[in-house]
């Protein structure tokens, strides 16, 4: 079977039932002072989390620095192409403009092999979280090729690498103060990179490199972003999904979670980059120094109790809409079912169907002997029965020979297939190699020793 992603259209709602209960009599009566249901606007979010940056140093309690250029995490130039070295000494608690602030400072200096320093740190295993308001107040470091973010990752994801996981960007400045200065409320989904997905929405904000606040507000239903107190964007869970490789027996998987990938404990990360991709023009040399400045992080949560972290909407502009909705769902063409194909795709102008073969591809003229055929078996229906003396293979392929120009699909695939193994007839140190050939360099294939895989029985 190959399997790919396809979009349908989704709704979720939430129901609000109220009952009244209304009496005849022949006096009257006076309603008894009662307190409102719901939470004053306050108090409806309380604060759980807050690092104010008011100590001699960062806080070892909450933080920990991420180290070096991205090499040793596999992603050199963490993956942007970005031109700091991150240590720990260019991050301290400083006072600025009257308030005691973290101060994150990229410097001119060589280091590794980079030519530029920084810093970078997250509350991994420190302070994790699921659910809330996140509040910042901030200034991005000034100039071209600048690029200050405070942003959010998954802390224990079940659905694999970036950006199956996810990713919330609540503040990401490039180029603070200048007339290429971008503001960006994003979030990353989908699949793995590099066919992730992303949301993504420019802020208009008044010079960056001055003090602004930024905030998101996430629950089970929906992202919200704010800058100086006003609701700029919202995403509601109908335009985020999650496709990942689950195992080798359940393949590729939808995320059954409609919040997914949003639906587990995330950590923040706080850092200053220089250069790379995000800024989107050269970085100008007179940029560095540059500082970006946090004088406070904080975390609230919704007291309402609600599921999903849902109900406290005293900031939120609910007249905003959300981007068109995804939806996504896994779409199966069934290549071999008790016989082979066809394969018929439905356009404006009609059906297009191919016809397949099942065959021997490779025998090396005649110096293997291989053998294909269909064979009844019980409870399985027809299968192709594949007998060789060694080497050699067996395709399945348009039964023209012509080949298949396939477009509007980005991947994410997967062939699936039953199998069985008779132990009788194969030899323990034998090799299976499984490969999809759309002509080179388009190919690819896995080979799995006999030796790790189940005998005389039927497996995936």
């Amino acid at each position: 079977m190959f399997d790919r992603l396809y979009r349908h259209g989704r709704v979720a709602g939430i129901f609000l039932a109220a009952a009244l209960l209304n009496a005849c009599g022949g006096g009257s009566a006076t309603a008894p002072d009662t307190e409102p249901f719901y939470l004053e606007p306050e108090s409806e979010w309380a604060l759980v989390w807050a690092d104010e940056f008011d100590g001699a140093a960062v806080d070892s309690s909450n933080w920990t620095f991420q180290l070096g250029d991205g090499s040793d995490n596999g992603l050199p130039g963490w993956g942007n192409y970005e031109r700091q070295y991150y240590q720990a000494e260019n991050a301290s608690i400083a006072e600025v403009d009257d308030t005691s602030a973290l101060v994150i400072e990229a410097r001119a200096e060589s280091a590794g092999s980079s030519e530029y320093t920084s810093a970078r740190m997250r509350s991994l295993e420190k302070f994790d979280f699921k659910f809330g308001r996140v509040e910042i107040r901030a200034k991005a470091a000034p100039g071209d090729g600048m690029w200050s973010a405070v942003w959010m990752m998954p802390t224990d994801s079940t659905y694999g690498t970036w950006a199956a996981g996810g990713e919330i960007d609540i503040m990401e400045v490039v180029n603070a103060g200048t007339e290429n200065q971008r503001v960006f409320m994003a979030a990353h989904y989908g699949f793995e990179w590099p066919l992730n997905q992303i949301t993504s929405e420019g802020a208009e904000v008044d010079d960056a490199s001055d003090w602004h606040t930024y905030a998101l507000e996430w629950s089970g239903d929906y992202l919200r972003w704010f800058v100086d107190g006003e609701h700029l964007r919202t995403v509601n869970k109908d335009v985020y999904y999650s496709y990942y490789f689950k195992d080798n027996t359940d393949g590729y998987q939808l995320a059954s979670d409609p919040a997914a990938p949003f639906d587990g404990e995330f950590h923040l990360l706080v850092n200053l980059a220089v250069g790379g991709v995000g800024p989107g023009v050269e970085l100008d040399p007179e940029s560095v120094p540059g500082e970006m400045v946090v004088d406070y992080i904080r975390v609230y949560q919704c007291q309402y109790g609600a599921e999903g972290g849902v109900g406290c909407n005293t900031f939120a502009d609910r007249s905003l809409e959300s981007p068109e909705a995804q939806s996504p769902e896994v779409v199966t063409t069934d290549i071999y079912t008790d016989a082979v194909g066809p394969l018929t795709w439905s356009f404006l102008t009609g059906d297009v169907t191919r016809d397949l073969q099942a065959g021997v591809g490779y025998n090396n003229d005649g110096a293997i002997d291989i053998a294909v055929s269909e064979v009844a078996v019980e409870g399985r229906g027809n299968v192709l029965d594949v007998i060789t003396s060694g080497g050699g293979n067996v395709v399945i392929n348009a039964a023209d020979g012509k080949t298949f120009d396939v477009y509007g699909h980005r991947g994410g695939g997967e062939l699936k297939f039953d199998m069985y193994i008779d132990s009788s007839m194969t030899a323990p140190s034998s090799t299976i190699a499984i490969k999809m050939d759309s002509g080179y360099p388009a190919l690819g294939s896995v080979s799995i020793d006999v030796a790790a895989m189940p005998k005389n029985e039927w497996f995936t």
